[in-house]
């Protein structure tokens, strides 16, 4: 799906540059380029969890999160323990890792750079997030 989504935003960016230097903007090339600026559907799944899981840290969201995913604590002082990682639950199954909350949160957590994991507030967090999961799905 997402494959499909690419070739079409390709298709699209080179119709509406083609298009761009005939004639001035119109509706219909404003609606693709707001096709072309939104994320797939598999960022947008990543974009809202990760959003809720910096809610978390920030204790800002549900409380019953807190059973789910918890900050990574190392056993002696590191570096790395000021760069907000999360713990890794032991994976049970290959299955149960696939669709697992408490286990796919962390890993995208702590893919992400540190810039954008210790970002100062949730407006910076998620316009630094929006840009890293534009450079990596596009």
């Amino acid at each position: 799906m997402d494959m499909l989504w690419m070739c079409f935003k390709t298709l699209l960016l080179s119709k509406t540059y083609q298009d761009s230097k005939k004639q001035p903007a119109t509706p219909l090339s404003f609606l693709l380029l707001l096709l072309i600026t939104t994320l797939p559907i598999t960022a947008r799944i990543q974009f809202k969890t990760l959003v809720l899981t910096y809610r978390y840290l920030d204790q800002t969201a549900p409380s019953n999160l807190q059973t789910l995913i918890s900050p990574y604590t190392p056993t002696r002082p590191l570096r790395s323990t000021c760069t907000r990682r999360l713990a890794v639950p032991p994976l049970r199954s290959p299955a149960f890792r696939a669709h697992s909350f408490s286990t796919l949160t962390p890993l995208w957590w702590n893919d992400l750079p540190t810039d954008v994991r210790t970002a100062q507030s949730l407006t910076t967090f998620r316009r630094l997030l929006k840009i890293h999961l534009f450079r990596q799905h596009l």
